[in-house]
């Protein structure tokens, strides 16, 4: 039997959402279930100051540590934090604070080793015994102590995607291998690094000054590789993603800012990225892409509710009551309803479990909790309850033990409003479940979010897309909503739902895992880890074809401007999963040859690449001089066609691209003033008898061009003034009718293979013509 490693650093910490059912005899929690949550209501309660700043569960272990019970009258010894302590009695935490060197010299006064800090993400990282956390904690400086955050990545001699993708082809038809293109990788390390390179297997690498990663696994060095294997002439760059959050963002920005690199890919996610808005992470990614960097990241190995695999749940909190008092302990206000019960099962232990809720980060008023309770529903095995009381982050989170499987979650409201939440086991999986596993800075809105593909699929050969190619059972599903603007500001204010916010579609794209490496451990090389790199070095041939390309998220129609790499991905992947763009692929499977195809071929306009539509309408109206397009070297293929400009299409198209008319005299119609643009087109055009005007002896010039009016225009200007066509049916189009404006045009326009309609079986005739639909038009009707 052959089995999957599985590797992908997408999200770090993920939020478990649970079900509940109406308190009833059919799913309600055990009484002794709600005398352990009475235990904590207190314990909650009864914390001082310094203690709201603290983690509840390394609180639970600092209490352990002294001897002391949960609570002054009742303890809960089974209970498990998840607080890992080294020899000396020290814990790895992520303190929240105003950074300053007094700070720092205080924890070092209480013998704390700082790892780093960085004053403008206000985060330290360090080593602390338990016994001096409350001290430090007491601290006016300090904001929250946490354990530190957890990440994961997201994880085959020349890499199988190599020809998976045609970068070969690429490479060979195109004369492009990455040369003058830098790609930065972040990932866990690159031990194997020197090794890698006396086999020649990686070149050269910059890496980053203490961003090594030290000792881990060398995934960073199996990602190099796949970016060295398919753009061998790209410069490449190293940094660790794994000293911490700030660490990470940091070194985001240093790869492009200090070391400017055009693509970046990293495969890495932290447990408690949020769902809903970016954090500093894919605050940092915002701020290179904006720069014009190409940035990749993993989707993510958590699943996907198509394939069953789904670990996640979101959706609107559904409050089941709770009894507000037993006894003289006050209970949380509600518990949420997964399908009618109280709890969400664990099928599939993952690495921990995760609570995000849609308020801002840094300023949650709503307070819920979570909770782990045994198969059987009879105790609490672990918790969380932090506080969360309008300077707090919106999030909870419980690490995993294998022995989790059927266990079962709870998800509480301790106070406050109603909102959105979202609970992963973080590539575990539950019994009640959603798609939108995708989160953190690889929802970022310019990232490419990729997922992966079985390279096996493709059969030794090139992906052919669709049902042969669809994208691994893991792979991680969108999309995303987002509630909440960087800086906190909401996107729908008010509504903090499932109808609220804003949705972002992710993933972005797909790409090769299931490849070779050389680097120990990474052969083959399954996940989104190894689908990133794969995208990344293809990026990096893009540059090289064209270095003039962004990933600026153009409005509008998708492709329709030449500097949108976004565009480039959805005219030119192979379409897979669901038709069209969809929540597990995206756009589909990019490949090297079409998108380099895309940019060296011969093309007018900036903005009109060959991959466009309607491309080669428009190379033969400008080939025989109709149109020069709209000036700066671009064609504007989305903007209306206007009356004026109509005319001169036409008269060119009659007489010829060198034709220039009589001059004006002013007379013919009295909006149209020899002064007026295209005025001597225009009055040629009436002298034709191709137009007599829109009425009142008026030509109405800078109207735009409906569909129907278009129909009498390239029919006279085809076969004459003197032409009619056969009367109209009324059966060819469903929203012409034989008594329509225009009916008899546009069913002989038809009839003449010039139009086929808008599509569903209609014609819209009062639809405004735009530029790119009129040269299809115009090179039908002439022949071209």
């Amino acid at each position: 039997m052959t089995f999957k490693k599985i590797s992908c650093v997408c999200t770090a910490f993920v939020i478990a959402c649970c079900s509940f059912a109406a308190y009833s005899q059919e799913a309600p929690l055990s009484d002794s279930v709600l005398q352990q949550m009475q235990i904590l209501t207190r314990e909650k309660a009864s914390r001082t100051p310094t203690q709201r700043k603290i983690n509840s569960n390394l609180l639970l272990e600092i209490k352990r540590q002294r001897g002391e019970p949960v609570t002054k009258n009742a303890d809960l010894p089974n209970l498990r934090t998840g607080i890992e302590t080294d020899r000396n009695g020290t814990v790895l935490v992520d303190i929240q604070a105003d950074v300053s060197s007094d700070l720092l010299s205080e924890i070092e006064s209480l013998d704390g080793e700082i790892i780093n800090s960085f004053p403008q993400y206000n985060a330290i990282r360090a080593r602390l015994p338990l016994t001096a956390i409350e001290d430090l904690a007491a601290s006016p400086a300090v904001r929250s102590i946490r354990p530190a955050d957890r990440a994961i990545t997201s994880k085959v001699n020349t890499s199988q995607g190599d020809v998976a993708h045609k970068a070969n082809v690429a490479r060979s038809s195109y004369s492009v291998n990455g040369t003058g293109i830098k790609v930065g990788v972040l990932s866990d390390s690159v031990d194997a690094l020197s090794s890698l390179q006396a086999s020649g297997d990686l070149p050269s690498v910059t890496v980053l000054s203490g961003q090594s990663g030290g000792s881990g696994s060398s995934e960073g060095t199996a990602m190099l590789e796949i970016v060295y294997d398919l753009a061998p002439g790209a410069q490449l760059y190293f940094a660790t993603a794994f000293n911490g959050e700030a660490s990470f963002a940091q070194n985001i920005l240093d790869l492009r800012n200090v070391y400017g690199c055009d693509v970046i890919v990293d495969d890495v996610g932290y447990f408690d990225e949020s769902p809903f808005q970016d954090g500093i992470i894919a605050q940092a990614v915002n701020s290179v892409t904006a720069d014009g960097a190409l940035y990749f990241s993993s989707a993510g190995n958590s699943g996907n509710k198509n394939d069953g695999t789904s670990g996640v749940w979101q959706g609107d909190y559904s409050p089941m009551t709770l009894p507000t008092v037993i006894g003289d302990y006050d209970l949380w206000d509600s518990a949420n309803s997964f399908n009618g019960q109280y709890y969400n099962t664990i099928t599939k232990v993952g690495f921990g479990y995760a609570l995000f809720w849609s308020d801002p980060l840094g300023a949650s008023s709503n307070d819920y909790d979570l909770f782990l309770l045994n198969s059987n529903g009879t105790a609490i095995v672990a918790y969380s309850t932090e506080i969360q009381d309008g300077s707090q982050d919106p999030f909870e989170y419980i690490g995993s033990l294998s022995s989790d499987l059927n266990n079962r979650l709870v998800v509480a409201k301790f106070s406050g409003n109603n909102r959105f939440l979202h609970l992963d086991t973080i590539r575990g999986r539950l019994s009640v479940n959603t798609d939108g596993q995708t989160k953190g800075h690889s929802a970022a809105e310019d990232a490419f979010s990729v997922a992966a593909v079985d390279v096996a699929k493709a059969s030794g050969g090139a992906f052919t897309g669709g049902a042969a190619n669809p994208v691994e059972t893991f792979s991680s599903d969108g999309p995303r909503r987002m509630f909440y603007k960087p800086d906190g500001t909401p996107y729908t204010p008010g509504n903090y739902s499932s109808t609220g916010g804003t949705v972002r579609q992710k993933p972005d794209i797909a790409a090769a895992d299931g490849v070779s490496t050389a680097t120990p451990g990474f052969d083959p090389f399954y996940g989104t880890s190894a689908a990133a790199p794969h995208a990344a070095a293809i990026a990096a041939l893009l540059l090289d074809a064209d270095p003039s390309l962004t990933s600026a998220n153009f409005a509008g129609i998708l492709n329709s401007n030449a500097d949108d790499v976004r565009a480039l991905f959805a005219a030119t992947a192979l379409d897979i999963e669901a038709s069209g763009t969809d929540r597990d692929s995206g756009y589909g499977i990019i490949m090297a040859d079409r998108l380099v195809n895309a940019v060296s071929c011969t093309h007018s306009f900036s903005d009109v690449l060959c991959t466009y539509w309607a491309y080669s309408n428009i190379e033969k109206i400008v080939a025989a001089g109709i149109t020069g397009g709209c000036g700066n070297g671009k064609y504007c293929p989305l903007s209306l066609v206007t009356r004026a400009q109509m005319a001169i299409f036409l008269l060119r198209g009659i007489h010829g691209g060198s034709y220039i008319p009589p001059s004006p005299t002013g007379t013919v119609f009295s909006d149209v003033p020899t002064s007026a643009f295209a005025a001597a087109w225009i009055e040629k055009l009436a002298a034709d008898g191709i137009t007599g005007g829109c009425g009142q002896n008026i030509y109405c010039p800078n109207n735009p061009v409906t569909r129907a009016q278009m129909a009498v225009f390239l029919l006279r200007s085809k076969y004459g003034a003197s032409y009619f066509p056969p009367a109209a049916s009324g059966t060819v189009f469903n929203d012409v009718p034989a008594n329509a404006f225009a009916a008899a045009w546009i069913e002989k326009l038809a009839a003449d293979g010039i139009s086929g309609g808008c599509g569903g079986g209609n014609y819209c005739p009062n639809n405004s013509v735009r530029r790119d639909e009129m040269a299809v038009f115009l090179s039908r009707t002439f022949g071209l």
